[in-house]
Protein backbone atom coordinates (compact mmCIF):
# COMPACT_ATOMS: atom_id res chain seq x y z
CA UNK A 1 0.00 0.00 0.00
CA UNK A 2 1.13 3.58 -1.17
CA UNK A 3 1.86 5.86 1.70
CA UNK A 4 2.28 9.47 1.74
CA UNK A 5 3.18 12.46 3.41
CA UNK A 6 0.19 14.75 4.51
CA UNK A 7 2.22 18.00 4.26
CA UNK A 8 4.27 17.27 0.66
CA UNK A 9 2.07 14.56 -0.62
CA UNK A 10 5.44 12.61 -1.44
CA UNK A 11 6.20 9.07 -0.80
CA UNK A 12 6.64 7.69 3.10
CA UNK A 13 9.43 5.51 4.13
CA UNK A 14 8.78 3.56 7.39
CA UNK A 15 12.53 4.54 8.63
CA UNK A 16 11.06 8.17 7.50
CA UNK A 17 7.90 8.18 9.03
CA UNK A 18 6.08 9.86 11.92
CA UNK A 19 2.53 10.07 12.97
CA UNK A 20 1.12 13.01 14.76
CA UNK A 21 -2.50 13.73 15.97
CA UNK A 22 -3.26 16.75 14.24
CA UNK A 23 -6.53 19.04 15.23
CA UNK A 24 -8.85 19.11 12.62
CA UNK A 25 -12.66 20.68 11.70
CA UNK A 26 -15.17 17.83 11.27
CA UNK A 27 -18.18 18.59 9.01
CA UNK A 28 -20.47 18.95 12.38
CA UNK A 29 -18.28 22.35 13.19
CA UNK A 30 -16.42 20.28 16.08
CA UNK A 31 -12.58 19.91 16.28
CA UNK A 32 -11.22 16.38 16.39
CA UNK A 33 -7.63 14.71 16.14
CA UNK A 34 -6.58 13.20 13.66
CA UNK A 35 -3.94 10.90 13.27
CA UNK A 36 -1.26 11.65 10.28
CA UNK A 37 1.83 10.67 8.60
CA UNK A 38 4.44 12.82 7.60
CA UNK A 39 8.27 12.70 6.64
CA UNK A 40 10.26 14.22 9.67
CA UNK A 41 11.71 17.61 7.92
CA UNK A 42 7.79 18.03 6.63
CA UNK A 43 6.25 17.64 10.25
CA UNK A 44 8.77 20.13 11.22
CA UNK A 45 7.80 22.66 8.76
CA UNK A 46 3.96 21.92 8.69
CA UNK A 47 4.45 22.36 12.89
CA UNK A 48 6.24 25.69 12.62
CA UNK A 49 3.45 26.82 9.79
CA UNK A 50 0.49 26.29 12.23
CA UNK A 51 2.08 28.24 14.91
CA UNK A 52 2.89 31.52 12.58
CA UNK A 53 0.11 33.94 12.32
CA UNK A 54 1.43 35.73 9.81
CA UNK A 55 1.42 32.40 7.05
CA UNK A 56 -1.95 31.34 8.48
CA UNK A 57 -3.50 35.08 7.69
CA UNK A 58 -1.35 35.57 4.40
CA UNK A 59 -3.00 32.09 3.20
CA UNK A 60 -6.58 33.31 4.65
CA UNK A 61 -6.01 36.49 2.60
CA UNK A 62 -5.14 34.44 -0.87
CA UNK A 63 -8.02 32.39 0.01
CA UNK A 64 -9.91 35.06 0.01
CA UNK A 65 -8.84 36.56 -3.27
CA UNK A 66 -9.55 33.74 -4.74
CA UNK A 67 -13.27 33.24 -3.22
CA UNK A 68 -13.86 36.45 -4.34
CA UNK A 69 -12.50 36.66 -7.70
CA UNK A 70 -14.25 33.13 -8.39
CA UNK A 71 -17.24 34.64 -7.30
CA UNK A 72 -17.09 38.05 -9.18
CA UNK A 73 -15.09 37.46 -12.57
CA UNK A 74 -15.38 33.73 -13.37
CA UNK A 75 -19.11 33.28 -12.46
CA UNK A 76 -20.07 36.57 -12.11
CA UNK A 77 -22.79 35.96 -9.52
CA UNK A 78 -24.52 38.82 -6.98
CA UNK A 79 -22.43 41.00 -5.26
CA UNK A 80 -24.66 40.12 -2.32
CA UNK A 81 -24.61 36.36 -3.06
CA UNK A 82 -22.06 33.21 -1.49
CA UNK A 83 -20.83 30.47 -2.94
CA UNK A 84 -21.88 27.21 -2.27
CA UNK A 85 -20.39 24.09 -0.15
CA UNK A 86 -19.56 22.06 -3.35
CA UNK A 87 -17.98 24.99 -4.81
CA UNK A 88 -16.23 26.06 -2.10
CA UNK A 89 -15.04 22.51 -1.79
CA UNK A 90 -13.91 22.05 -5.32
CA UNK A 91 -11.65 25.48 -5.03
CA UNK A 92 -10.05 23.74 -1.92
CA UNK A 93 -9.78 20.41 -4.25
CA UNK A 94 -7.41 22.65 -6.35
CA UNK A 95 -5.60 23.95 -3.21
CA UNK A 96 -4.37 20.47 -2.30
CA UNK A 97 -4.73 18.58 -5.41
CA UNK A 98 -7.97 16.87 -4.45
CA UNK A 99 -11.57 16.72 -5.61
CA UNK A 100 -13.40 17.62 -3.17
CA UNK A 101 -11.23 17.29 0.48
CA UNK A 102 -12.19 17.09 3.45
CA UNK A 103 -11.15 18.36 6.36
CA UNK A 104 -7.50 20.98 6.04
CA UNK A 105 -6.31 22.70 3.43
CA UNK A 106 -4.17 25.30 4.52
CA UNK A 107 -0.37 25.39 5.47
CA UNK A 108 0.08 22.21 3.62
CA UNK A 109 2.51 22.27 1.10
CA UNK A 110 1.29 19.78 -1.66
CA UNK A 111 -0.78 21.06 -4.13
CA UNK A 112 -1.57 24.42 -5.71
CA UNK A 113 -0.53 27.61 -3.58
CA UNK A 114 -3.91 29.69 -3.42
CA UNK A 115 -1.79 32.61 -5.22
CA UNK A 116 -1.03 29.95 -8.39
CA UNK A 117 -4.85 29.32 -8.40
CA UNK A 118 -5.85 33.51 -8.60
CA UNK A 119 -2.78 33.40 -11.62
CA UNK A 120 -4.50 30.57 -12.71
CA UNK A 121 -8.33 32.26 -12.74
CA UNK A 122 -6.75 35.29 -14.60
CA UNK A 123 -5.34 33.36 -17.28
CA UNK A 124 -8.11 31.54 -17.66
CA UNK A 125 -11.27 33.92 -17.24
CA UNK A 126 -11.24 35.03 -20.78
CA UNK A 127 -11.73 31.72 -22.20
CA UNK A 128 -13.85 30.38 -19.44
CA UNK A 129 -16.14 33.54 -20.30
CA UNK A 130 -16.45 33.07 -23.47
CA UNK A 131 -17.69 29.14 -23.39
CA UNK A 132 -20.44 29.69 -20.64
CA UNK A 133 -21.65 32.54 -22.85
CA UNK A 134 -22.03 30.65 -26.06
CA UNK A 135 -23.08 27.01 -24.25
CA UNK A 136 -25.54 25.42 -22.13
CA UNK A 137 -24.85 23.86 -18.80
CA UNK A 138 -27.39 20.62 -17.59
CA UNK A 139 -27.48 22.32 -14.21
CA UNK A 140 -25.15 24.41 -11.66
CA UNK A 141 -22.74 21.72 -10.70
CA UNK A 142 -22.08 20.72 -14.81
CA UNK A 143 -21.18 24.41 -15.69
CA UNK A 144 -18.91 24.41 -12.26
CA UNK A 145 -17.17 21.22 -13.22
CA UNK A 146 -16.60 22.57 -16.27
CA UNK A 147 -15.10 25.65 -14.77
CA UNK A 148 -12.88 23.41 -12.31
CA UNK A 149 -11.53 21.15 -15.61
CA UNK A 150 -10.10 24.18 -17.22
CA UNK A 151 -8.59 25.63 -13.93
CA UNK A 152 -6.81 21.83 -13.08
CA UNK A 153 -5.57 21.82 -16.85
CA UNK A 154 -3.93 24.95 -16.88
CA UNK A 155 -2.50 25.48 -13.02
CA UNK A 156 0.97 23.12 -14.10
CA UNK A 157 1.57 25.90 -16.80
CA UNK A 158 0.89 28.62 -13.88
CA UNK A 159 2.74 27.05 -11.42
CA UNK A 160 6.30 26.57 -13.90
CA UNK A 161 5.87 30.17 -15.28
CA UNK A 162 5.87 31.28 -11.40
CA UNK A 163 8.85 28.88 -10.55
CA UNK A 164 10.81 30.08 -13.06
CA UNK A 165 10.17 33.63 -12.45
CA UNK A 166 11.06 32.97 -8.88
CA UNK A 167 14.50 31.19 -9.89
CA UNK A 168 15.17 34.50 -12.24
CA UNK A 169 14.33 36.61 -9.50
CA UNK A 170 16.58 34.98 -6.87
CA UNK A 171 19.55 34.96 -9.70
CA UNK A 172 19.31 38.85 -10.44
CA UNK A 173 18.91 39.60 -6.60
CA UNK A 174 21.76 37.24 -5.64
CA UNK A 175 24.35 38.69 -8.49
CA UNK A 176 22.56 42.32 -9.23
CA UNK A 177 25.29 43.58 -10.46
CA UNK A 178 26.32 40.93 -13.15
CA UNK A 179 22.21 41.03 -14.55
CA UNK A 180 22.86 45.09 -14.15
CA UNK A 181 26.05 45.10 -16.50
CA UNK A 182 24.42 42.34 -18.45
CA UNK A 183 20.80 43.95 -19.18
CA UNK A 184 23.24 47.51 -19.86
CA UNK A 185 25.50 46.68 -21.95
CA UNK A 186 24.01 43.42 -24.36
CA UNK A 187 20.43 45.11 -23.93
CA UNK A 188 18.39 42.23 -22.79
CA UNK A 189 17.42 41.11 -19.61
CA UNK A 190 17.90 38.12 -17.77
CA UNK A 191 13.90 36.80 -18.77
CA UNK A 192 14.59 33.06 -19.57
CA UNK A 193 15.44 30.27 -17.34
CA UNK A 194 17.69 28.31 -19.56
CA UNK A 195 19.59 31.92 -19.25
CA UNK A 196 19.32 32.38 -15.51
CA UNK A 197 20.80 28.77 -14.93
CA UNK A 198 23.61 29.58 -17.17
CA UNK A 199 24.62 32.08 -15.36
CA UNK A 200 24.43 30.09 -12.42
CA UNK A 201 26.51 27.34 -13.30
CA UNK A 202 28.91 29.96 -15.13
CA UNK A 203 29.24 31.83 -11.72
CA UNK A 204 29.79 28.68 -9.96
CA UNK A 205 32.78 27.29 -12.35
CA UNK A 206 34.33 31.23 -12.37
CA UNK A 207 33.13 33.40 -10.11
CA UNK A 208 30.79 36.63 -10.51
CA UNK A 209 34.14 38.78 -10.84
CA UNK A 210 35.51 36.57 -13.49
CA UNK A 211 32.29 36.93 -15.58
CA UNK A 212 32.16 40.86 -15.21
CA UNK A 213 35.72 40.86 -16.62
CA UNK A 214 34.99 38.22 -19.26
CA UNK A 215 31.86 40.75 -20.39
CA UNK A 216 33.81 43.43 -19.94
CA UNK A 217 36.78 42.52 -22.35
CA UNK A 218 34.14 41.25 -24.87
CA UNK A 219 32.80 45.16 -25.02
CA UNK A 220 36.38 46.46 -25.40
CA UNK A 221 36.90 44.35 -28.41
CA UNK A 222 34.94 45.41 -31.53
CA UNK A 223 34.80 41.72 -33.30
CA UNK A 224 33.98 40.04 -30.26
CA UNK A 225 31.19 42.57 -29.30
CA UNK A 226 30.01 42.32 -33.00
CA UNK A 227 29.64 38.62 -32.91
CA UNK A 228 28.15 38.23 -29.22
CA UNK A 229 24.77 40.65 -30.65
CA UNK A 230 24.30 38.64 -33.46
CA UNK A 231 23.74 35.71 -30.70
CA UNK A 232 20.72 35.50 -28.12
CA UNK A 233 20.28 33.68 -24.53
CA UNK A 234 22.44 30.80 -23.68
CA UNK A 235 24.64 31.28 -27.20
CA UNK A 236 26.07 34.10 -25.11
CA UNK A 237 26.86 32.64 -22.58
CA UNK A 238 27.85 29.26 -24.28
CA UNK A 239 30.52 32.10 -25.78
CA UNK A 240 32.09 33.48 -22.63
CA UNK A 241 31.97 30.00 -21.23
CA UNK A 242 34.19 29.08 -24.30
CA UNK A 243 36.65 32.42 -23.90
CA UNK A 244 36.98 30.85 -20.40
CA UNK A 245 37.85 27.54 -21.11
CA UNK A 246 40.18 28.10 -23.37
CA UNK A 247 41.92 31.28 -21.77
CA UNK A 248 41.05 33.53 -24.04
CA UNK A 249 41.13 36.72 -21.15
CA UNK A 250 44.63 37.73 -22.10
CA UNK A 251 44.74 37.69 -25.54
CA UNK A 252 41.07 39.85 -25.63
CA UNK A 253 42.63 42.34 -23.08
CA UNK A 254 45.70 42.30 -25.32
CA UNK A 255 43.97 43.13 -28.27
CA UNK A 256 41.73 45.80 -26.22
CA UNK A 257 44.92 47.63 -24.44
CA UNK A 258 46.36 48.02 -28.16
CA UNK A 259 42.96 49.24 -28.81
CA UNK A 260 42.92 51.67 -26.39
CA UNK A 261 46.49 53.20 -27.15
CA UNK A 262 45.23 53.48 -30.68
CA UNK A 263 42.48 55.57 -29.76
CA UNK A 264 44.63 57.25 -27.47
CA UNK A 265 46.91 58.19 -30.06
CA UNK A 266 44.42 59.24 -32.44
CA UNK A 267 42.98 61.34 -29.83
CA UNK A 268 46.33 63.07 -29.30
CA UNK A 269 47.31 63.56 -32.90
CA UNK A 270 43.56 65.46 -33.11
CA UNK A 271 44.83 67.67 -30.12
CA UNK A 272 47.94 68.29 -31.33
CA UNK A 273 46.18 69.71 -34.65
CA UNK A 274 43.71 71.90 -32.30
CA UNK A 275 46.19 73.58 -30.50
CA UNK A 276 48.30 74.35 -33.88
CA UNK A 277 45.73 75.38 -35.67
CA UNK A 278 45.14 77.82 -32.70
CA UNK A 279 48.12 79.34 -32.94
CA UNK A 280 48.29 79.50 -36.32
CA UNK A 281 44.77 81.76 -36.35
CA UNK A 282 46.51 83.83 -33.73
CA UNK A 283 49.58 84.65 -36.00
CA UNK A 284 47.43 85.38 -38.63
CA UNK A 285 48.17 82.57 -41.00
CA UNK A 286 51.60 83.43 -41.52
CA UNK A 287 53.30 80.16 -40.53
CA UNK A 288 52.74 76.57 -41.49
CA UNK A 289 51.09 74.25 -38.88
CA UNK A 290 53.11 73.39 -36.41
CA UNK A 291 52.62 69.59 -36.75
CA UNK A 292 53.30 69.71 -40.53
CA UNK A 293 56.48 71.50 -39.40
Amino acid sequence: MTIRCYHCNGLLDENDMVIKPIPLICKNGKVRNYKRKFHMKCLQEYMKNSSNREVRKSENDDWSKVYEYYKSEIMRYPETSNLSTYEVRRLNGLRVGSYMPNGNTRIVKKGYSYKTILLTMQFSKAAIVKYIDTHKFHDGEHKINYVMSVLGKNLDFIAEKMRLAQEIGEMTQSNRKLAEYYKNNFDEYIKDSSVAGAFRMLIKEHGEDKLLEAFGLVVRDGRAMDYIKSIEGTHRLNYIRKLLAEDKLPELKRKADSHKKQLRAVNDMENEITVSTTKYKRKGGKRHLNWLD
